[in-house]
């Protein structure tokens, strides 16, 4: 288990390395089992990059709001150019002479929606870096001034919600109680990754006046725009709010108190917390990318004893290299969900298994696995259960007529059987050579007598029924030509004696019938 220290740290530099942190991560997140991988121990990994981020879709609310230290209504007061000394002694950064270019933005603080502190706070926006590309002092200042410059002034006389992000614990070397990391800029792309702008952050949230939009200022009505624009400075400010969607303040107060209140109700760590903010990435993810679902079919035979193995998820591999190289890693968390889920199960590195014999037909089921760090706080995107579909086509052995689940229980009459009432006797009908359809009405034992009761009932001469047991072996064979044929109201049932009683209440069986001297697996 990774502890506090760990996940503190792991939110620390994710803040302070921006989008190209995340670009390296999600580039490896092709597919939803991928994030397997996500839950490993992380080999050490450089700041890096200045290529466009893969985008997997714009942060939800839910997301901005559990990485924020301070969420802030404020009115901005000055942007200017600024540098960030990078800390020589932390473990990304491998140079004493090391500058980013940076703005800094000064905001009087109107309200404190999530956080605490002074009536100023400051927003640190980086330019990209990477370790190839160090900066001295003067370098900084000068791309800095340039990076002023470039940037989108639609929204400096409006009201704004921002997300904050403590600079402690990051790898800039000068820190202060009131500011915060803002966000990031690929300037060389001209990927803006905070404001409304934004194809991904979304970190500044303008008003959304004019055109009675919002609400007085402070009020519960006052509304914020949420952007809709690709990161295009091409669209003008009154076309992105009149497409953009908005959030009232009082909406974003009461989801900031429903996801405190989540936190709370977890054990309160910052396990549990990057735990949710995991999982709110991976429905994003899911959503945005909208993998095809597969289907993966499977043949084995039919009667195979309980705990056969049947199939294996597709990223076997990968699972099996990992733990055989790291066994005492968190394990992934497996499961079927589906028509026939109960007749199988699943197990780690992921595979599926029989529950129990399983007669001629084809069986459904979805495989379902996550990471470890998924499942403190039970999270898994609803659009990718049904995503990766088995379907698991069980093939009779030669000379077979009919094959049927047998389940009995004790009825009130004394007999241990089952009917189309009571146990489970599926499905009760097959077709007979001769005969449209026969139909099992009733198998039971009472009294020293195996009973059956068959419509019609003399259309199995020349055959056997088998009794398949959890381990596959046949506890019970009776051939239908040794059967006495006994009338019991008004119907003619088959009967064999059996002096000892040959199955319980409960028992999970399984019938053949073939024909006599036909094969038998």
């Amino acid at each position: 288990m990774q502890d506090k220290d760990f996940y503190r740290r792991s939110k620390r530099s994710y803040a302070f390395i921006g989008i190209g942190l995340l670009a390296v991560i999600l580039a490896i997140v092709a597919i939803f089992y991928d994030d397997l991988r996500n839950s490993l121990p992380p080999e050490p990994t450089a700041i890096v990059s200045v290529s466009p981020p893969p985008y997997n879709g714009p942060l939800s609310l839910e997301e901005r709001i559990l990485w924020s230290d301070a969420i802030v209504r404020v009115k901005l007061r000055s942007v200017s150019a600024g540098i960030e000394h990078l800390d020589p002694d932390h473990e990304y950064v491998h140079s004493d002479d090391l500058y980013l270019p940076a703005r800094s933005y000064e905001f009087e603080v109107l309200e404190y929606l999530k956080g605490s502190g002074s009536g100023t706070v400051t927003g640190v926006v980086l330019s990209d870096w990477s370790e190839e590309h160090q900066v001295s002092e003067k370098e900084a200042l000068a791309e800095s001034e340039e990076f002023i410059e470039s940037r989108a002034s639609w929204w400096d006389d409006r009201e704004a919600i921002v997300f904050l992000m403590e600079s402690d614990g990051s790898f800039m070397a000068n820190h202060h109680p009131d500011k915060y990391y803002f966000g990031n800029v690929l300037k060389g792309f001209v990927v803006d990754n905070y404001t409304v702008s934004s194809r991904h952050s979304r970190r500044w949230l303008p008003d959304a006046a004019p055109e009675g939009k919002s609400g007085p200022s402070g009020s519960d009505e006052q509304r914020f725009l949420m952007g809709t624009v690709d990161g295009s400075y091409a669209m003008t400010a009154e076309r992105i709010i009149e497409q953009s969607p908005s959030v009232a303040l009082s909406e974003l107060k009461e989801l900031i108190a429903e996801l405190q209140s989540e936190i709370d109700a977890g054990d309160g760590s910052d396990e549990y917390l990057q735990c949710l903010i995991d999982g709110y990435e991976w429905e994003r993810r899911a959503q945005h990318n909208k993998w095809p679902p597969k289907r993966i079919d499977h043949d084995i035979e039919s009667g195979l004893p309980a705990d056969s193995r049947v199939y294996h998820n597709s990223h076997i591999g990968f699972v099996h290299a990992h733990f055989e190289e790291y066994p005492d890693d968190p394990r992934p968390d497996y499961w079927l969900e589906g028509r026939d889920a109960g007749l199988f199960y699943a197990e780690h590195p992921g595979y599926a298994y029989t529950a129990r014999p399983l007669p001629e037909g084809e069986y459904q089921t979805y495989y379902q696995a996550r990471a470890h760090k998924y499942i403190i706080c039970d999270a898994y995107p609803d659009y990718i259960r049904t995503l990766e579909e088995y379907v698991v086509h069980v093939k009779p052995p030669a000379g077979t007529l009919h094959e049927a689940f047998f389940d009995p229980v004790d009825g009130d009459d004394g007999s241990v059987g089952a009917d189309g009432s009571n146990g489970v006797l599926k499905p009760d009908t097959f077709d007979t050579e001769g005969t449209s359809e026969t139909t099992i009405r009733r198998i039971d034992w009472s009294a020293g007598n195996v009973r059956m009761q068959l419509n019609p009932h003399n259309g199995l001469a020349g055959h056997h029924i088998d009794f398949i047991a959890l381990d596959a072996s046949v506890a019970l064979r009776l051939d239908f030509d040794d059967a006495v044929e006994i009338e019991e109201d008004d119907a003619t049932v088959l009967a064999w004696g059996v002096c000892e009683q040959p199955w319980q209440d409960g028992d999970l069986l399984m019938i053949r019938i073939s024909e006599s001297g036909g094969a038998l697996t």
